[in-house]
């Protein structure tokens, strides 16, 4: 199953990332329109299907609330990775019919790992400030779950049994066995509480993480759905690139030690069995492609290397309604699914993971502002004050609001950043485009600055409803 990659480990191994070199999308110029289309589409799409409640469900699969809590959580992440905005009615519904369904997201629920993962990623996404403290209860719950085998298995109060009981769910913590899909949507999730909602990762869970991953490895580089199976699957193959880099950085501090995560040698020994050239019914395969837009993300993989190609197939695939999927041999799922992989995929919804506080993929700094600051350019635009004169922050500080009232809680967030410069130019724009006045000091130390955003986060949570545009005074003030 290994398809060589040579030079793109020669490129890995030299740190070089071309997220910004897209050969392919100069000499193809209409592909963004296609894709920024397709995604139109697919929002739409999902708003037509959302239920009345605010719920997305299986058309053809028992309408229980655990199944109908993942397919929410999962149609979430996908509508605010495409930059629908916190304060859209579909996705304020959702998220609060997961709020009055906490037992779907917990330990009482069948596919709990799985849901639970989801809505930390959702969440995360929506708004990490407001949704803080539930993000870092569902993150602390996965955690509590791992097996004793490092894995996670679908029942999150498994890991917890200590008496054997009718049903595998109720075993011993020592009996169960988990597998690499709910294991790899919990170290998503945990990395994603991490990176972007400031939850504390134990190292030694990072280190159970990355000591599974690298013992259970095959000889030529993939992983298998659970340990054991002589051959592994491109899918599990990100699953298990994916935790390995992601708990491999956690230990050597974060975000910003990506790169040298990348670099690991079972990280490039996945990349060289998860790359080559894929056939057209691989993306069919809805959950292939977003373990691809995953393993390219968190790689710094060439765009030209996977995303091209899997671009076009998508935008071909959906049907005019703008629905994708089914795959064929998951006739039950439903549009949602599928919907919402693909949007993942065309909307590269694993970035905000890997570039909190700056861009590590590539340490570069953003020399252009953007044409117009919508949602999804807000972390582009924040880059570009870290290096900008203090004339021209004053001329291009209105256009930051562009984005309305989500670029106060994004900038809010940032001032948790580990990237100083990050904090200090969210620090400067909040006091630019804020009426109220705020004490912060960038400089100071981690637990002087947790003391100090207390306010901040509190003003930020209590009056987020009454921020209005002042056009006159090119402030934010409350109503």
């Amino acid at each position: 199953m290994a398809r060589r990659v040579v030079p793109l480990l020669v490129l890995l191994a030299a740190g070089a990332v071309a997220e910004d070199d897209r050969p392919e999308r100069r000499a193809d110029p209409d592909l963004q329109n296609r894709i920024n289309t397709a995604i139109t589409k697919g929002i739409e799409y999902l708003r037509s299907i959302q239920r009345p409640d605010g719920t997305w469900t299986y058309p053809a699969a028992p309408d229980t609330e655990d199944m109908t809590a993942g397919l929410t959580a999962l149609s979430l992440y996908a509508l605010s990775a495409s930059r629908v905005p916190s304060n859209d009615p579909g996705i304020r519904k959702g998220v609060r019919w997961s709020e009055f369904h906490k037992d779907s997201y917990t330990s009482s629920g069948a596919y709990s790992t799985y849901s639970a993962s989801l809505l930390v990623l959702a969440l995360t996404r929506v708004d990490p400030v407001l949704h803080r403290t539930r993000i870092h209860r569902l993150a602390e719950s996965i955690a509590d779950g791992q097996l004793g085998n490092d894995m996670w298995t679908y029942r999150l109060g498994s890991a917890r049994s200590t008496k054997g009981k009718a049903g595998d769910d109720e075993k011993p913590r020592r009996l169960q066995t988990g597998d690499n899909s709910n294991s790899q949507f919990a170290v998503l999730a945990l990395w994603a509480a991490y990176a972007l909602a400031d939850y504390e990762v134990s190292p030694h869970t990072w280190q159970r993480i990355q000591a599974f991953y690298a013992r259970t490895q095959l000889p030529e580089g993939e992983w298998s759905y659970v340990p054991g199976a002589p051959t592994g699957t491109p899918s599990m193959t990100s699953a298990g690139l994916c935790s390995y880099v992601y708990a491999t950085a956690g230990l050597l501090g974060g975000v910003a030690a990506l790169p040298s995560a990348r670099k690991e040698p079972a990280a490039l020994r996945g990349v060289d069995a998860l790359l080559g050239a894929p056939s057209p019914a691989d993306y069919r395969n809805y959950y292939y492609v977003y373990a691809l837009e995953r393993a390219g993300t968190v790689m710094g993989i060439p765009e030209e290397q996977w995303y091209m190609q899997g671009a076009r197939a998508l935008v071909v695939q959906q049907d005019p309604g703008g629905r994708w999927g089914p795959p064929g041999t998951l006739k039950a799922v439903g549009g949602a699914y599928e919907t919402s992989l693909a949007l993942l995929f065309l909307s590269r919804a694993t970035r905000a993971a890997v570039t909190r506080g700056g861009d590590p993929q590539s340490g570069r700094r953003v020399t252009s502002f953007p044409g117009r600051v919508e949602a999804g350019q807000l972390e582009e635009a924040l880059l570009y004050f870290v290096g900008a004169p203090e004339a021209e922050r004053r001329t291009l500080a209105p256009r930051f609001a562009e984005a309305g009232v989500p670029a106060v809680g994004f900038l809010v967030g940032k001032l948790r950043s580990s990237d100083r410069e990050a904090r200090s130019a969210a620090c400067w724009l909040l006091g630019a485009l804020v009426e109220k006045r705020f004490l912060f000091e960038p400089d100071a130390k981690p637990e002087e600055r947790d003391l100090m955003l207390v306010p901040i986060e509190a003003f930020w949570q209590e009056n987020k409803a009454r921020l209005r545009w002042d056009e006159a005074k090119t402030r934010f003030r409350v109503e």
